[in-house]
């Protein structure tokens, strides 16, 4: 598939999107500023207009889980699922604790209320407290439980750490998990070709800025994202079993939804 790229096109679309993201800080600038937490419905509409003007088509298909507190868990392609997932619901990112000192995107992952966690089984127990009383506040939860992206291509197995925010619930208190999968499968009206796909996925060690420019000069790509059918965290009898579930039903989604995408 040929590539059809352009620096023009990355250019405009990167004025386009820094413009569009001054705009959105602007609304509410003071909490922007303290990089305390913008509203969620400023948010939401900041990451869906990044998707439209970086040229990322959103297919939604399921429906995502509105009532009680929700641990959505997904695939990890690419820092773009950030913007395809931010951009449909209204829930907060776990991310690794280097992300936080990132220049830039760091403060702006601190505009959604990401939280920073540290993926070692070690600091399992606090930060598990610590998900779980955002879950108790009614914060919904995003999380990548593969630990790194991929080339999207397949789905790692799930790591349990911090499946724990969840662990031993009850009827009276539980928490309803969300299985999600993103899948890039669509560019420029035609299937996503393995040669094309990892000008989206960003993993291994691919400069981010780099990768970044490169993508926002290809023409646009569609993505689907699906929503799978929630389930209660005591319905599983320990942590391990819920992110085998979890991780089954994902990659088995990335599985179908490519499959289709090739007809």
């Amino acid at each position: 598939m040929k590539q059809s790229r352009s620096s023009f096109r990355a250019s405009l679309r990167t004025l386009a999107m820094v413009t569009k993201t001054i705009y959105y800080l602007s609304i509410d600038l003071r909490t922007s500023l303290k990089a305390t937490g913008l509203p969620a419905s400023i948010t939401r509409r900041w990451h869906a207009s990044m998707c439209n003007l970086g040229g990322v088509d959103v297919a939604v298909i399921g429906t995502p889980q509105t009532q009680g507190s929700v641990l959505f868990v997904s695939n990890h392609i690419s820092y773009i699922d950030i913007l395809v997932i931010g951009g449909v619901i209204d829930g907060c990112f776990i991310a690794k604790a280097e992300v936080e000192g990132w220049p830039v995107f760091g403060w702006l992952a601190k505009q959604r209320r990401t939280m920073f966690v540290e993926r070692s089984s070690r600091h399992s127990k606090n930060q598990g407290n610590w998900l779980k009383d955002r879950l108790a506040s009614g914060d919904d939860l995003i999380l990548f439980p593969e630990g790194t992206s991929t080339d999207g291509q397949q789905v790692l197995p799930f790591k349990s750490t911090l499946f724990a925010a969840v662990e031993n619930s009850t009827p009276i208190d539980d928490v309803i998990i969300q299985p999600i999968t993103v899948a890039y499968n669509r560019y420029d009206g035609g299937p996503l070709c393995d040669k094309t796909r990892p000008r989206y996925a960003w993993y291994d060690d691919m400069t981010l800025g780099a990768h970044l420019w490169y993508w926002l000069g290809l023409k646009r790509v569609g993505v689907d994202l699906i929503f799978h059918e929630p389930v209660k965290a005591s319905s599983y009898s320990s942590r391990k079993d819920l992110a085998t579930h979890c991780f089954q039903v994902v990659a088995k989604g990335l599985q179908d939804s490519r499959k289709i995408a090739e007809i």
